[in-house]
């Protein structure tokens, strides 16, 4: 039995080694849009994504602005959430800005702990940073 699972695995990962990868088509969010911006204070790229809601293009008004980390995984949902909510009248229209790693999804350079814990100016008499003890 042993000796058959092996026979198996080792052809599966041959086929697998010699079957190029296939990549999914990209998937398009209506009234969302997906640039990098570079950052001068991390020196490190960022993907930005941002949804506008249907009414957009059509009303002089503004609209409040969601923003969301993580983007590559919660952009989506998040953008089709808000124009569905927005649609039954359960929530306003709103922005939605979600904000990424360039390097997604092999993660070089995710300074998670750099960019996401909130900081303090020790030159602000308002911050705990700027008080003395």
């Amino acid at each position: 039995m042993l000796s058959v699972f092996l026979f198996l695995t080792c052809q599966s990962y041959e086929q697998l080694k010699e079957s190029p990868v296939k990549t999914n088509p990209p998937v398009i969010i209506a009234n969302s849009e997906q640039f990098t911006l570079f950052s001068s204070n991390t020196q490190q790229d960022y993907k930005t994504y941002i949804h506008l809601s249907a009414s957009y293009t059509r009303y002089d008004t503004t609209y409040p602005v969601i923003y969301g980390l993580d983007a590559d995984i919660g952009f989506g949902m998040s953008s089709e959430m808000s124009t569905l909510l927005s649609f039954r009248k359960e929530m306003s229209e709103v922005i939605i800005i979600g904000i990424a790693y360039e390097a997604y999804p092999r993660q070089e350079g995710n300074n998670r702990t750099r960019d996401f814990t909130p900081s303090t100016s020790p030159t602000d008499k308002n911050t705990l940073a700027g008080k003395s003890a």
